[in-house]
């Protein structure tokens, strides 16, 4: 509770107003008439906590946070790569993949768009290192360092330079479209030997610009302090390590082209040693050759710098990382952010309860940045189960809601809001069993008879289309096209396993 707020906090929502919240936030729609049966039937007790494990349990809570994490990425399906990284996601979310993973593989994948599903965010902005650098420091980190590429940042520390050096890091990257006949075959990223990031800056001092070297600006915790999240998060990651291993069966090394030319050495001498093997044997050993040949690898180059930025974005040291994503789900959830606008952490705009913050971000931290249980925490919280400010006047009402006193009125998403006028009307209910309701037709149809000796033949087809015309049913019109842009039901209908299976057949895949 906030002192310097001197109401009373709004009362706790009632069991019903609870599920139907609940149910909105964590799988998308409104309950169904069953399902509100089964949650009074349970002890008013544990039916809160009860539910909550439920709906987290649904394969619908990845589709809604699918659309959560669309909104944060700014993924767009029309884009080069868009639709099979959203795939990625809800996929990500389904398997319950850590937060940190996700990041760390969205930052440093290359490859093919579609064979590399994860190399779409990096594909979404053209590759371009300034565009890269301001995005992900505001996106993963809540840093808002891309108002230092033209002068140093006015209100906060950020210096021009620093974002320079942190744009360093995708500097290497180029976007390629392999083209045949003015026809783009593929899209992908590789890694180059020069840097397109230079100091100082274009206008500056043109004759003594350089590359300048990467530079994370963000300090991270101190690697001598032993903290309890981290020892936790050690510890978990290490039980799981052991789980996988029991688990999982080693897969047999690819051979990349240089591990192919190191042992080229051997067959040079073989061969100029007089003892040449025969046609066939030659033939079979470069079948093996081919075989062994890791296309991935070959074809790509692996982007080491944003490998290193990805590892120091997602440390657990990195508080920016994980406070950042707290503050982000706190306001899906909640209504009000401990840090308001969400992307812009700074000295010059501290959290309100930053206590709370750096509690959920550790514990966070500690359960091995689990969504889900992030999740958790917020829904079962009184912040997130409080009414909503009434009979008060609207500086108290801001007030109490920037204190988490009580709960700001929210917006349904527009996904969420189709899925609940589809479960309220029932639109998608088999209105009658197999075998009710039947309906009887009568359809009268002419014969054609055998002609007796000198009768000639008689088209019966055309006397009963002149005769008995029959009305025919409209035949359901060819799909349009759908339009380039965003279409609410084109996402909501979104086939996610249908678009990574699509792309599973490409010739080339790598993530670094």
């Amino acid at each position: 509770r906030d002192a310097n707020v001197q109401v009373e906090p709004a009362p706790l929502v009632d069991d019903l107003a609870y599920l139907r919240r609940v149910s909105v936030d964590l799988i998308g729609r409104i309950p169904t008439t069953d399902e509100i049966a089964e949650y009074l039937a349970w002890s008013p007790e544990i039916r809160r906590e009860k539910v909550v494990d439920k709906l987290l349990a649904e394969e619908r809570f990845a589709v809604r946070w699918t659309a959560f994490f669309a909104d944060m990425l700014r993924l767009r399906t029309n884009a080069e790569g868009g639709a099979a990284l959203t795939a990625f996601v809800h996929k990500s979310l389904k398997e319950e993949m850590p937060y940190d993973e996700l990041a760390r593989r969205l930052i440093s994948a290359g490859g093919k768009s579609g064979a590399v599903p994860e190399v779409g965010y990096i594909l979404s902005d053209d590759a371009d290192p300034l565009a890269l650098a301001g995005i992900t420091s505001q996106v993963f980190m809540g840093v808002r360092i891309a108002c230092a590429e033209c002068h140093d940042h006015p209100f906060d520390k950020w210096t021009r330079e620093d974002f320079y050096g942190f744009a360093a890091y995708f500097g290497k990257t180029r976007r390629v479209q392999r083209r045949f006949n003015n026809r783009i075959l593929a899209t992908y990223t590789t890694e180059v030997d020069q840097t397109t990031i230079l100091w100082p800056p274009p206008g500056v001092d043109d004759d003594s610009r350089k590359p300048i070297a990467p530079k994370f600006p963000i300090g991270l915790v101190d690697d001598s302090r032993s903290l309890a999240h981290l020892d936790r998060l050690r510890k978990l990651r290490a039980n799981q390590q052991v789980a996988k291993a029991k688990t999982d069966r080693p897969e047999p090394e690819e051979n990349s082209i240089d591990d192919l030319l190191a042992t080229a050495d051997d067959k040079v001498k073989r061969r100029t040693s007089g003892k040449t093997d025969t046609g066939l044997g030659v033939l079979e050993e470069a079948k093996k050759d081919v075989k062994k040949i890791n296309v991935k690898e070959a074809g790509y180059r692996p982007s080491e710098l944003r490998q290193e930025l990805a590892s120091l974005i997602t440390s657990p040291r990195n508080q920016y990382f994980s406070r950042s994503f707290v503050n982000r789900v706190w306001k899906e959830l909640v209504g009000s952010g401990f840090v308001e606008p969400i992307d812009d952490f700074s000295d010059s705009n501290p959290p309100h309860h930053a206590e709370t913050l750096d509690y959920l971000a550790n514990e966070f931290v500690a359960n091995g940045f689990d969504v889900r249980n992030l999740v958790q925490m917020i829904v079962t919280s009184e912040a997130y189960q409080r009414g909503h400010a009434e009979g008060v006047d609207e500086a108290t009402r801001l007030d109490m809601e920037q204190a988490f006193l009580a709960t700001p009125m929210r917006r349904m998403i527009s996904e969420t809001l189709y899925d609940s006028i589809v479960t309220a009307g029932h639109l998608f209910d088999v209105k009658h069993e197999a075998g009710k309701n039947m309906k009887v037709v009568w359809q009268q149809t002419r014969v054609m008879k055998k002609p007796t000796e000198g009768q000639t033949q008689v088209d019966t087809q055309s006397i009963a289309q002149a005769t008995s015309p029959k009305p025919e049913m409209k035949k359901p019109a060819m799909k349009k096209p759908v339009p380039a842009g965003y279409d609410v039901e084109q996402a909501i209908e979104l086939d996610f396993e249908a678009i990574l299976k699509k792309n599973q057949g490409d010739d080339v895949a790598m993530v670094d």
